[in-house]
């Protein structure tokens, strides 16, 4: 187990220094997606030895290089939805074009800002430096960290959902989506430590996370459009059906989820 742990670390670094190398071609519209998965998914790994001076130091390094693209991730995501939203009503060409045009721009700061960071060298130093922590680690101490850090999560999770109603203000929604990302990611980079029910909630996790991103983007989206012009009245009465509905399948998701919690 330790071993595929260590393992499992190096393949995400050279996975994170491919998609890097990727981000260069924008016609790679994965690149940034796999990118910031891969980074968010060592940072979780990390977060295993909070005292570590070294690996703190890494994990902000990481961090950093994800909140540098967070922009053109949001740029992406609107770009998508103002083409499924002219695609259905025919309107908002000059909302698209701003938007690409944001776009562009955006990509080529931060891939230069990228270059910067010398990431390959952090990826290489926190893989190596991760697999001789986890080297000295016993077994049974990384499964007691690994299930007690997931009941913490998971704590938190229902604690953000506890008074959430389908009418809740959107931020009270988002919240929740940070809660469930955190203990998605983690049970995902530690679930060969964790007990099975534990385990067992990834799936349902993964389909909430999405649901509640889905909630997000749309919320982002609204505001990066009408930040700079105003919204074609079509789309926005398709956004409020999208969002509405993606609430409800979230809404049912988390039922679904304390049910199985108390069962």
């Amino acid at each position: 187990m330790k071993q595929g742990l260590s393992d499992y670390f190096s393949t995400l670094s050279v996975a994170a220094s491919s998609a890097l190398n990727r981000l260069n071609f924008p016609s790679d519209q994965e690149a940034l997606h796999d990118f910031r998965i891969h980074l968010r998914s060592q940072r979780v790994l990390l977060n295993l030895f909070p005292h570590s001076r070294f690996l703190r130091k890494q994990r902000e390094q990481l961090h950093a290089a994800a909140a540098l693209t967070n922009s053109q991730r949001d740029l992406e995501v609107a770009v998508g939805l103002a083409k499924s939203l002219m695609a259905e009503t025919q309107v908002g060409q000059k909302q698209l074009l701003f938007l690409g045009e944001e776009l562009e721009a955006t990509r080529t700061k931060i891939a230069v800002d990228l270059q910067t960071m010398q990431l390959p060298h952090v990826f290489m130093s926190a893989s190596l430096y991760w697999g001789k922590k986890i080297s000295k680690q016993r077994k049974h101490v990384l499964q007691g960290r690994a299930r007690r850090c997931s009941r913490r999560l998971e704590k938190c999770v229902f604690k953000a959902a506890k008074d959430l109603q389908q009418t809740s203000p959107v931020y009270e929604w988002h919240y929740l989506r940070i809660c469930v990302k955190h203990l998605r990611y983690w049970n995902e980079g530690f679930s060969a430590f964790l007990t099975v029910r534990q385990y067992q909630q990834l799936p349902f996790l993964i389909q909430l996370q999405r649901c509640l991103g889905a909630v997000h983007d749309y919320d982002i989206f609204k505001q990066i459009i009408c930040s700079d012009m105003p919204m074609p009245d079509q789309w926005l009465v398709i956004l409020e059906r999208w969002q509405q509905q993606a609430l409800t399948d979230a809404s049912d998701l988390l039922m679904h989820f304390k049910k199985n919690d108390r069962t």
